[in-house]
């Protein structure tokens, strides 16, 4: 009896362990999203205005070079038409089909093949596969939930290498300059309470809004 005792107490403090190591492996391990401007630095090397699809992976790779990112987002979702259930099928193939003349071997390089093979893994483990988009093969396609959720883990991955901070509900009010050049932001958040403003400066600023809104 003693040693089944002593067996199921180093059964229970290995489970408890495990448990609190999880825990604190989550919490030390930071988060992108920042919520309000008081939180975000005032300088970061790269300021990107839109969260889109090109402007999410321009700062998952700026901050995997090292250097200091801010993203902004003038809604609460990042990800643009494909995570926002608009076009979540990637115009991407295969090569030969309408949306694929051209653009042969898409999947197989960048920060793309990285958000595929993402996009396989969450599906292969419940079964499902992500190529029957429009009732036949070869169409890429994501719930736009998990194509956000694993954008998010992205930029969570990259925030390990540089300081990367996601400001959501936050526009761009105006672009500060020293004669010609572009020195920083003036950021506007409204988080539906008093809206506040904030400048930041920056090395780089990158317009990837919908519309060219810096611009």
């Amino acid at each position: 009896m003693m040693i089944r005792g002593h067996r199921f107490l180093l059964i229970a403090l290995s489970l408890i362990l495990s448990v609190l190591l999880c825990a604190s492996a989550g919490i030390s391990r930071p988060s992108p999203v920042t919520r309000e401007l008081s939180q975000l630095n005032a300088r970061y090397d790269v300021v990107i205005a839109g969260a889109g699809t090109g402007g999410t992976m321009a700062a998952v790779q700026a901050a995997r070079l090292g250097a200091s990112v801010l993203l902004v987002e003038d809604t609460d979702w990042i990800g643009g038409q494909m995570s926002a259930a608009a076009v979540t099928s990637m115009d991407e193939g295969p090569p030969g089909t309408p949306f694929g003349e051209g653009r042969p071997g898409v999947r197989d390089r960048g920060l793309y093949r990285e958000f595929h093979e993402r996009a396989l893994r969450h599906y292969d483990n419940a079964g499902i596969s992500v190529d029957t988009c429009y009732f036949s093969t070869g169409r890429f396609a994501v719930e736009p939930r998990v194509g956000q959720s694993i954008l998010y883990d992205m930029l969570q991955d990259a925030s390990l290498s540089a300081t990367l901070h996601v400001a959501l509900c936050t526009s761009a009010s105006a672009v500060l300059r020293d004669a010609n050049q572009v020195t920083g932001i003036e950021l506007l958040q409204d988080l539906g309470n008093v809206p506040s403003r904030r400048t930041v400066n920056c090395t780089v600023l990158v317009d990837a809004t919908e519309l060219g809104d810096l611009l």
